[in-house]
């Protein structure tokens, strides 16, 4: 038997066979061309892997430490709670706090305490620093809002009688099937309104207005009429209450009120309302008969209060009692 020497495909790889192999592997020559921020991410991402890694196995192995000492650091950071101080005066939530009031709150009185409080104090804080010592303290504004619900059960009257026939029941405006009100004005002009002005919830909204008016607080005994806006006090102390009802001076007759003008048109509280909202200083609307816009003590009423701005076509009321900065 002949013994020669191996084969050449027997034979072990040299070094430079096995770096010519190396530099033909097309995945070592993508990683060459990665840049210096990939070749960062790369290594970044291998990093934070091998730390989280190792976290939650020592989180599992030891975890009632870690629940213990979790709770506790949560504890410690939460003692900050008892410094925290609520701000619940609505002036200084709409204005905010002066650096003036904020140094004298925290005894900070720096050398040039006049210049620094003069050039960073609020220019809100002081114009209304100023009007309340000039006149007196601004009022508040206390807002309810009425909507109109499809199940209220108001009585409506289901018939075909237009408000033209002069026979047909002078307070009665036919509803559309929707609730809504179609109704022809004085000039002719075709006018939709929301259900809220059907007769029925406005003396509801009269009702709940009256009955605000008439809360009696069981500490001093104090009424809206003791801490309301009144703007023509001492000699009318009416309160200025921005309601729609304001344009009949709260009175519920005054919505029962028609009549029949030159041009045949049978006038109603839809006229008035409608000419009221475009001039709520009007002392008479020239309707038959004419009526007054301004409420009770000669207060106008705007309708971007009462209504939020939509006027024939607005679902919600917004009644809206100002009162003084009551103590």
């Amino acid at each position: 038997m002949l013994y020669g020497a191996a084969p050449s495909r027997f034979r072990p790889l040299s070094s430079e066979s096995s770096s010519s192999s190396t530099s033909k592997n097309p995945a070592r020559k993508d990683d060459d061309k990665l840049n210096f921020l990939d070749r960062f991410g790369v290594a970044l991402e291998l990093r934070l892997t091998r730390f989280f890694t190792a976290w939650g196995v020592f989180c599992a192995e030891y975890p009632v430490p870690i629940v213990v000492l979790g709770f506790a650091a949560a504890i410690a950071l939460c003692t900050g709670v008892q410094f925290l101080e609520v701000t619940t005066d609505p002036v200084k939530l709409w204005v905010g706090e002066g650096i003036g009031d904020y140094l004298t709150k925290y005894r900070v009185v720096p050398v040039t305490y006049n210049l620094y409080l003069v050039a960073s104090e609020a220019q809100t804080r002081i114009e209304k620093d100023f009007f309340d010592k000039t006149f007196r303290p601004f009022y508040r504004a206390n807002q309810v809002i009425v909507r109109y619900k499809e199940d209220s059960g108001l009585p409506w009257v289901h018939n075909t009688v237009a408000h033209v026939y002069i026979r047909s029941p002078p307070n009665y405006i036919a509803p559309s099937p929707s609730n809504q009100i179609d109704y022809t004005d004085t000039f002719g002009t075709q006018q939709r309104f929301s259900p809220i002005f059907n007769k029925e919830f406005l003396l509801g909204v009269l009702e709940l207005q009256q009955g605000l008016e008439s809360i009696v607080t069981e500490a001093n005994g104090v009424t809206l009429a003791d801490v309301c806006n009144a703007v023509m006090a001492p000699q009318d102390p009416s309160c200025n209450i921005q309601n729609v009802w304001a344009y009949w001076q709260d009175d519920p007759a005054g919505i029962d009120v028609w009549g029949i003008n030159d041009a045949g048109h049978n006038d109603t509280y839809l006229d008035h309302f409608l000419l009221c909202t475009k001039n709520p200083t009007n002392l008479a609307d020239g309707l038959t008969p004419s009526q007054s816009c301004l409420g009770k003590g000669g207060i106008p009423v705007f309708p971007y209060y009462t209504l939020g701005g939509f006027i024939e076509e607005g679902e919600e009321g917004f009644p809206d009692n100002p009162v003084r900065n009551y103590n």
